[in-house]
């Protein structure tokens, strides 16, 4: 009975005081809705796993720059060559880098945003094409063929927001 006194009480409180009710209700709005915000975030980025087989034996790898003091800094390919070559602790790797591309063929060249890709970077992330083949080693070869991966068959890997490095599958 106190309790619903108590309201009464709160509700008339409010009413006699509307701008005061107002910031109180826009006060807690705004602080519900930035920590769904938050959470969504959270939860996206760390609490949901990653969309494929095996990602807990992913591993993500970032070169670092002494000079600078950076980290996290995208390996060049030369480097990357020679970590692939150097490294026997993964059972596959692969690296890619976003960059934009010049799409030609219609009556106006088109800027679109791709990414270059090694040829493992795909098996690495456990992933196979929806038709075709994807890269071979022989793609990866300097002055070797030019390979391209469709917005169809690379956009379920572009959308997962993978950040623009190295990847690595351990045993």
């Amino acid at each position: 009975m106190h309790v619903l006194a108590d309201v009464r009480y709160a509700l008339r409180s409010l009413a006699r005081a509307p701008g005061f009710t107002v910031v109180a209700v826009l006060t807690l709005a705004l602080g519900v809705g930035a920590n769904t915000a938050i959470f969504s975030v959270v939860e996206a980025v760390l609490l949901r796993p990653l969309p494929f087989p095996n990602p807990e034996r992913l591993t993500l790898i970032w070169g670092a720059n002494s000079r600078t003091g950076r980290s996290e800094v995208p390996f060049s390919q030369p480097d990357f060559g020679d970590l692939r070559a150097g490294v026997r602790t993964f059972d596959s790797m692969g690296a890619m880098v976003l960059g934009r591309f010049t799409l030609a063929g219609k009556p106006e060249p088109e800027l679109v945003q791709g990414a270059y890709a090694t040829a493992g970077f795909f098996s690495t992330l456990g992933l196979s094409p929806a038709s075709g083949q994807l890269f071979s080693p022989r793609d990866d070869e300097r002055g070797g063929p030019l390979s391209r991966c469709s917005a169809t068959a690379c956009g379920r890997v572009a959308s997962q927001r993978i950040p623009p490095s190295s990847a690595a599958r351990s045993s």
